[in-house]
């Protein structure tokens, strides 16, 4: 009997451990960025609809080497421990540019995302997204486009929103 209460015992310790590694506090890995969904023991995640939180950029339009500003925050205060935001050509869907780095975050160049660096609770993140240099993630010029950001948010390891879009304020 006492082996057996060992055993189980040993098999909870490396479900926690286990559970512990995939919730990635240091951030998503690239390859969470086709779903932008996190790894967090089989919870399924919530959709945008229910979630306290939302996105603003400050324009959706860029030209060459311009700078977009996108806010993550929730309007009630909630604090949250994780996120991932990719920034997409509208049109194409396919991501285009970069993220600056921030205190707190991680980039994922390979993709067009940004990540949390630490699970510590956040108020907001600021994140600035740099426009390519030239032409469009389509291909379609030197002029610029259009560009919109998608994320989810990790509330806590449980709890988390998907399919956040952001909505254009030129006042953040």
């Amino acid at each position: 009997m006492a082996n057996f209460k060992s055993i189980i015992l040993i098999l909870s310790i490396i479900t926690v451990i286990e559970e512990i590694c995939q919730a990635w506090p240091s951030g998503a890995p690239e390859k969470t960025c086709p779903t932008l969904l996190p790894r967090h023991g089989g919870t399924p995640a919530k959709e945008a609809n229910e979630s306290p939180y939302m996105m603003e950029q400050s324009n959706s339009q860029y030209r060459p080497g311009d700078q977009i500003k996108v806010v993550l925050k929730s309007p009630t205060n909630i604090p949250f421990k994780g996120l991932i935001v990719q920034a997409l050509d509208p049109e194409t869907g396919k991501p285009i540019g970069n993220f600056s780095q921030g205190i707190g975050l991680k980039l994922i160049d390979s993709c067009s995302a940004v990540t949390h660096s630490d699970n510590r609770n956040k108020k907001a993140a600021i994140l600035v997204w740099n426009a390519p240099r030239s032409g469009t993630a389509g291909g379609g010029g030197g002029g610029g486009g259009h560009v919109v950001f998608r994320g989810t948010v990790v509330r806590k390891y449980d709890t988390f929103f998907k399919g956040l879009i952001s909505l254009v304020n030129p006042h953040v």
